[in-house]
């Protein structure tokens, strides 16, 4: 197969300068790339380059001779005015076109920054990424929960039926190398994420706060999507200024490039994955788990579908053997002192879920299904508009 995946979080001074690429990037495009080239396909990714190949006087043109060179072209979800023009030329050469979707962009959670960029329920940018979907041959999703609903909004909004791939986030093993802290003298726990999950930070900040008075030597390092607002409305307020000087607030990195080797370089004692439980939340995945695992960290994680839940017959967290869920604020407290307390545990479900993601959470475990789902849409070929 030639395939080519179109991106869209190049446009940063520094992606764009650098040729490097966002997670969004890594785990839904160059992670599965990779093992796709392992079996022989040839895979083609383009953000930028795309930009710059289109003839700016007639773009139509230019995206019917680039994409007829391929047997399939999958994009991430298009909310920009040209969307038609991409999909149009490849209706127009024949070649059918799936979108890939990580989010469910139809049930944004109401403190979700995007709801503010056009993504508010009748919101231009979703209009947009709706429509493109329903243009489309086949839909990629990471999660069951994302198919569902997917499939009941193409129901109901276009009386469509489309095939729909679940082919979850994975991972390579050999970026993720655990930096040994030599100073044990503190425990850190530590958060990583985007700027969507304020909301997720606040449920476990009690928990936590108790936790830091009663362990004057426990500090909360939280990495990547705190804005100044998250600051002061969640950080400052609720923690106070004599806390506060136990919280630790790391600015994330410019690319997916450098992020595995700073995020090591954090060094935790125990990674936190809250999450709630709503209907976009249920689209998410796994992927802080596999991050936290790979880095020899021991996860307390939300009692949520993206965390407790197999994906495609492959489990996620075991509660008790590789991670910890909690449901209550109290399940949190207790998971996490039980790790402040005993180092032992925390060895143990480090080194369980560290060996489990490498043996069944790697794109190379996974690959077939992207095998399978491409060469079934190639079979179908491209619909009509």
């Amino acid at each position: 197969m030639k395939i080519l995946m179109i991106v869209t979080d190049w446009n940063t001074p520094h992606r764009i300068a650098t040729g490097e690429f966002g997670g969004v990037s890594y785990y839904r495009a160059h992670g599965p790339a990779t093992a796709l080239r392992k079996k022989g396909h040839t895979v083609d990714i383009m953000g930028y380059e795309l930009s710059v190949m289109v003839d700016k006087v007639d773009p139509f043109k230019s995206y019917k001779k680039i994409f007829s060179e391929y047997d399939v072209v999958v994009v991430k979800q298009i909310d920009t005015t040209n969307g038609g023009q991409v999909l149009g030329a490849c209706k127009e050469v024949g070649v059918p076109v799936v979108m890939d979707l990580d989010d469910l962009i139809t049930e944004l959670d109401p403190d979700n920054p995007a709801i503010e960029q056009g993504y508010q329920e009748g919101g231009d940018k979703q209009a947009r990424a709706i429509s493109a979907l329903s243009m489309c041959d086949a839909l990629f999703v990471t999660t069951q929960p994302l198919a569902d609903e997917y499939k009941k909004v193409l129901a109901d909004i276009f009386n469509k039926e489309m095939p729909i791939s679940v082919l979850p986030n994975c991972c390579d093993t050999e970026l993720w190398q655990r930096i040994k802290r030599e100073d044990d003298e503190w425990t850190i726990i530590g958060w990583q994420g985007s700027v969507t999950h304020d909301g997720d930070i606040e449920m476990v900040i009690p928990p936590i706060k108790k936790l830091m008075k009663k362990y004057p030597k426990v500090v909360f390092s939280l990495t990547g999507g705190i804005r100044q607002e998250t600051y002061d409305n969640l950080l400052v307020k609720k923690f106070g200024q004599d806390l506060l000087e136990r919280v630790v607030i790391n600015e994330g990195t410019q690319s997916f490039n450098q992020f595995p080797e700073y995020l090591s370089r954090h060094q935790w004692d125990i990674g936190i994955c809250p999450l709630r439980d709503t209907k976009f939340t249920r689209g998410k995945s796994h992927i802080k788990w596999l991050e936290n695992s790979l880095l020899r960290v021991p996860t307390v994680a939300s009692s949520v579908y993206a965390y407790k839940e197999s994906i495609n017959g492959i489990q996620t967290i075991v509660d008790g053997k590789t991670g910890l869920l909690a449901s209550t604020p109290e399940e949190w407290e207790e998971h996490l002192e039980s790790l402040i307390l005993d180092d032992r545990k925390g060895y143990y479900l480090a080194r369980e879920a560290h060996n489990f993601v490498k043996g069944n959470w790697t794109y190379n475990k996974h690959i077939h299904l992207w095998v399978e789902a491409l060469e079934s849409v190639i079979n179908r070929g491209s619909s009509k508009v």
